[in-house]
């Protein structure tokens, strides 16, 4: 789920929240991992954009060794070759 404004036709800024369940068939675990997140998208060209991700994630798992709980902070840059 994601919330966004553009504050300039090249530039969006938003907040997003993204839960993730997972159940293994194979053994007895159950995760639950959730992030909340600010996020800045600006496209530089027609082919070339960046974003930039921050926030905190959340979770639990039937496992006692898996640990969710952090901060993260990403970088993308992207560029289109061509079109098909």
């Amino acid at each position: 789920m994601s919330l966004n404004y553009y504050l300039q036709k090249s530039l969006q800024v938003g907040i997003g929240y993204q839960m993730y369940l997972s159940d293994f068939t194979q053994r007895d675990r159950e995760d639950e991992f959730y992030r909340l997140f600010g996020h800045l998208n600006y496209r530089i060209s027609d082919t070339i954009n960046m974003n930039v991700q921050a926030g905190v994630s959340l979770g639990s798992s039937t496992a006692e060794n898996i640990d969710f709980d952090g901060w993260f902070f990403t970088i993308n840059y992207g560029f289109q070759l061509g079109q098909f």
